[in-house]
């Protein structure tokens, strides 16, 4: 009787010290959703950081471009995983998807420029029926875009594949 509460107390000692030791583990909580071919454009240089979320001493250049394998959320950030060991804060730049095409205005609309936060680019617009040229595709806020230059992006409705 003696050994079989020996084992209980040690049994319950070690559930609870497991349990208190990962309640306090502040890593990464979800595993990716999003699915392959996604890229990540840095538009402010930055540190890369760690699966922790501690910045390295590797430095990510603006205008760069990095293939994405994942996303974690640290808190209510969300990191995406472009090395093994190295991850980039969204806030960093964004998320596309390579797509070369040619994309044509609707004959009735002039469509209106935005930048890839989704922020109108003040009276910025292309003319209608006109053909231009996009290598990927954003979606910010639910509201997928082309991008036709540098950052400017045409709203999808605005401009159709050809």
């Amino acid at each position: 009787m003696k050994k079989i509460l020996s084992y209980l107390v040690l049994s319950l000692g070690l559930l609870f010290g497991l349990n208190a030791a990962v309640s306090n583990t502040t890593t990464a909580k979800a595993d990716t959703t999003l699915p392959a071919g996604y890229d990540f454009a840095v538009t402010n240089t930055t540190n890369l950081l760690d699966n922790n979320g501690n910045q390295t001493a590797t430095v990510l250049q603006a205008g760069t471009d990095w293939k994405v394998f994942g996303e974690l959320y640290h808190g209510d950030e969300t990191v995406y995983q472009v090395s093994p060991n190295g991850f980039v804060n969204e806030n960093s730049g964004y998320l596309y998807q390579p797509k070369s095409q040619n994309v044509r205005v609707s004959s009735r609309i002039m469509a209106r420029l935005y930048t890839s936060k989704g922020e109108l680019l003040g009276e910025r617009a292309l003319g209608k029926g006109t053909l231009w040229y996009s290598d990927r595709t954003i979606v910010v806020d639910k509201v997928s875009y082309y991008r036709v230059s540098t950052d400017e992006w045409a709203m999808i409705g605005a401009v159709n594949p050809e």
